[in-house]
């Protein structure tokens, strides 16, 4: 563990035996300043958490209670925040900003869950929930302006988001069992919003460069 220059790392691990808490992990590697770290593990066992941290000013947040999960926040540059919450069974977060300014907010409740993040750039906002079995979520964005919201509450969903452009803006909601989404933009000011509610939606797969709008909802 490094601590260095003001930076604080706070620890909770709490098991639900002594065998059980035996197999959880806590991995902190903080460089530079001012960063603080608060990790709480309840009623858990089999659970990882990764940390690492270099650069100036970064907050994280990481809350996991449940069984087999496992988490690695890595944050790079200035300023980020990453608040995780995971409750449930089997999950999987990999959180990863570089940049100055930006914020993840994960929320994961159910089974068997997996959310990749990437962000790079300049005060970009992400926010995940997924609640159900077997969802699975990629959200990649490198831009100006960008923001993702992401919301996915039945079962085998999948949906993804790439973004490469400036003021760019994605709304994937998905409520019912087994659909799926995927979404890039690469482009000065694009928009995109989709809402699927029933179940086994595919939605017809967005590719934009430059410009425009797309909104698409689907009821069954």
């Amino acid at each position: 563990m490094q601590n260095l220059i003001q930076s604080t790392i706070f620890v909770i691990s709490v098991g639900l035996a002594l065998d059980a808490a035996a197999q959880n992990s806590v991995t902190v590697k903080q460089a530079g300043n001012l960063h603080s770290g608060n990790i709480s593990q309840s009623q858990s066992a089999n659970i990882e958490a990764q940390l690492f941290q270099s650069g100036h000013g970064h907050r994280a947040n990481l809350v996991q209670s449940g069984n087999a999960l496992a988490t690695m926040i890595e944050q790079e540059g200035e300023g980020n925040r990453a608040n995780i919450l995971l409750n449930g069974l089997g999950h999987i977060a990999q959180i990863q900003q570089d940049g100055q300014g930006n914020r993840i907010d994960v929320e994961i409740v159910g089974a068997q869950i997996s959310t990749s993040s990437y962000q790079e750039g300049t005060h970009l906002y992400l926010r995940t929930a997924q609640t159900g079995i077997g969802n699975t979520g990629i959200i990649d964005q490198a831009g100006d302006s960008s923001s993702v919201y992401f919301d996915q509450t039945g079962d085998n969903n999948s949906g993804s988001v790439y973004q490469v452009g400036n003021e760019n803006l994605v709304t994937l909601q998905q409520y019912g069992d087994n659909n799926q989404a995927n979404i890039s933009q690469f482009g000065d000011r694009n928009a995109f919003h989709l809402v699927q509610e029933g179940n086994s939606l595919v939605a017809p797969s967005v590719f934009q460069i430059g410009g425009g709008q797309v909104s698409v909802t689907q009821t069954k």
